[in-house]
């Protein structure tokens, strides 16, 4: 058995870029009149040069684009791998209208609804706790673990750790530019500095490089085949355009093709397999 510190970020609010300018965010359209946001703001955003080297968050035109928007829609927006405007340009019309005016957006609204009265680190918390940690983040490690017969657990989701969290005021929980803040002072005393206020590093795999080289060719076929580009539910121009631009290096597309890619192999995997004379 193997504890995990799994919970913490989303229940004492440890992600700094993205709770830190989505609070930010929230102040901002508190004092900018709606008009400006949505008629300025907007439209300036979707033409603002892609800074993709910058981490995403913290890039001037999806910052413009979340103000046109409301705090729930523009949080959405940034958990999203395709924000609206990039999905609006790569579904194609036929898939549009099959969808009838659908709106993704619907699920993640229903939890906002739910602490609509709470401030905004709070509503953030309560909806990463939602989706994001169960959905995600409990999802990768319990999987892996089961695979290496490995049982873990999460203290820190511990329900009498969560209903304690839920009574503790936004500022313990962040405060400045301290994620986590309550849980690093309570540690001071017992942990080096050094290591309680270390820059957050990530656990990230290197997809970009990966799809340039070692994966290169087994994705252009799930992404760029015959077979792929004909189901007819996305523009085979923009997937290209996408590919293109990632194997240049000029923009980092990692996240959007794997998921691309993943699409393509559940449809593989899934749909043509129910579909009588579908080439497998």
């Amino acid at each position: 058995m193997a504890l995990s510190g799994d919970g913490g970020d989303e229940v004492f609010a440890g992600y700094q870029r993205r709770y830190g300018l989505n609070r930010l965010e929230s102040r901002l359209r508190r004092w900018l009149p709606s008009g400006v946001r949505a008629g300025l703001l907007g439209p300036l955003g979707s033409i603002w040069p892609k800074a993709s080297w910058l981490p995403r968050p913290l890039r001037a035109g999806y910052v413009l684009q979340n103000l046109a928007t409301t705090f729930e829609r523009a949080y959405f927006a940034d958990l999203s791998i395709f924000r609206p405007d990039e999905k609006a340009a790569l579904v194609s019309p036929e898939l549009k209208a099959e969808l009838d005016g659908r709106d993704p957006f619907n699920r993640f609204a229903r939890h906002f609804e739910r602490v609509r009265g709470l401030d905004p680190l709070s509503r953030l918390l309560y909806v990463d706790l939602k989706t994001w940690l169960a959905n995600d983040i409990l999802v990768k490690v319990d999987r892996m673990s089961m695979a290496n017969s490995l049982e873990v657990r999460s203290p820190l989701l511990d329900h009498k750790v969560i209903e304690f969290a839920a009574t503790v005021a936004p500022d313990l929980k962040y405060r400045g530019s301290i994620s986590k803040y309550l849980l690093k002072k309570y540690l001071e005393s017992r942990v080096p500095r050094s290591v309680i206020y270390r820059q957050k590093q990530g656990f990230e795999i290197p997809v970009a490089k990966w799809l340039r080289e070692d994966l290169r060719e087994m994705a252009s076929d799930l992404l760029l085949s015959q077979r792929s580009l004909m189901r007819g539910y996305l523009r085979p121009e923009q997937i290209h355009t996408l590919w293109q631009q990632h194997q240049r290096n000029t923009r980092d597309h990692s996240a959007k093709l794997w998921a691309l890619m993943m699409l393509e192999l559940w449809q593989r995997s899934f749909v043509d397999q129910a579909l009588p004379g579908v080439v497998r």
